[in-house]
Parts: structure tokens; C-alpha cells; sequence
């Protein structure tokens, strides 16, 4: 098989650049903890190139300023949330079945654009999947069927919102936003 290059499997300048596309954590941490060598694998996924995703059915530039530009339409982003990280979810990714990919991620950095997201969303017939850190062990994070109706599906993620607000000393509580994992 020779030398993989592991980085196909990743993005260097998204916002969840590192992370592996089709399962848990990171390119740097994988490779950490695998125990072969690259001539060691019989399978190995698809890389982001080799995977052929349908082309997204909503626009960036078509959205209201407000939201336009916090969204996404980066294919590495769209195979990423796409699905959890249950091994049902990994199964698929590794195989490269990705048939009903998100349109879009949005990446807010506070509320009023969570908001703005939210109403666009309902006023125009598209799905808004909240995305935190992804693991999803109960597919929670999976686009919805096409079968639905849905117009599109716009992924929220959170990785942006990642400020801890609030601690109590006394009871060991935080406030935390929601892209903390």
C-alpha cells in the first residue's frame, strides 16, 4: 500500500481542521495511538477528495447578511457533519456512503446569530441540526432524510462558542457555551 498520507483526511484551515472526517478524533491522535505502520493496513477510508458528495443545494451568497457569512459549504466540513460517531455512523464514513450530506455549516460565534440562523430556518423550510462535539452515540447529529421535505439542511455547529462564563468556587459549577466537549 506505501505511505498514506493521512492529512487527505483531514482540513487545514476549517474550523475543525485536524479532526478525522469519518470517525473519532484527531489526524495527530490517531496516528499516536495506532498500532501498524502505513504498509500495515488492508483498508483504509476515503480520503476527502475520493469521496463524491452531491453538490449542496443551498448558497452562501444566496443567504441574508446576517447569516451569510458564518455558513459553509467546505466539503470536508459537509463529510464531517454529516453523522455522529456511533460505529454504525463510522461503518458507513469508512466505506465513503455518504448519500444525504448537510448543505451547509454555520459557525456562530454568539447568540444573535444562533438566532438569526434559527429564523431563516424556519421561515424557509430548512432542517437546523445542532452540532456540539460530535459524538453523537445516538445518531442525534445525523442530517435528516430527504424523504422529509426538508428544502435543505444547514449544520450548527458550536466549536466557535467555546467560552466558559461562569464558575462557582463553592458548588463546582460552570457555565459553559455550548462548543466546550
Amino acid at each position: 500500500m506505501g505511505k498514506i498520507d493521512w492529512n487527505a483526511y483531514t482540513s487545514t484551515d476549517t474550523p475543525n481542521a485536524g479532526r478525522l472526517w469519518w470517525g473519532w478524533g484527531t489526524v495527530k491522535g490517531f496516528l499516536a495511538a495506532r498500532q501498524a505502520s502505513d504498509e500495515d493496513y488492508i483498508f483504509i477510508p476515503p480520503t476527502v477528495d475520493e469521496i463524491s458528495l452531491r453538490p449542496s443545494r443551498l448558497s452562501p451568497e444566496k443567504l441574508p447578511a446576517s447569516i451569510r457569512k458564518i455558513c459553509s459549504d467546505n466539503k470536508f466540513e459537509r463529510l464531517f457533519h454529516a453523522r455522529g460517531c456511533d460505529m454504525i455512523d463510522i461503518n458507513l464514513n469508512v466505506h465513503g456512503k455518504v448519500e444525504e450530506p448537510p448543505d451547509l455549516i454555520a459557525f456562530p460565534e454568539n447568540e444573535q446569530e444562533i438566532k438569526d440562523l434559527l429564523q431563516f430556518c424556519s421561515k424557509t423550510n430548512i432542517s437546523c441540526v445542532p452540532f456540539g462535539g460530535g459524538t453523537s452515540v445516538v445518531q442525534g447529529v445525523n442530517t435528516p432524510s430527504d424523504k422529509l421535505g426538508f428544502l435543505g439542511v444547514i449544520v450548527l455547529d458550536m466549536c466557535k462558542m467555546n467560552k466558559v462564563l461562569e464558575i462557582d468556587e463553592v458548588s463546582k459549577c460552570a457555565k459553559v457555551q455550548g462548543g466546550i466537549y
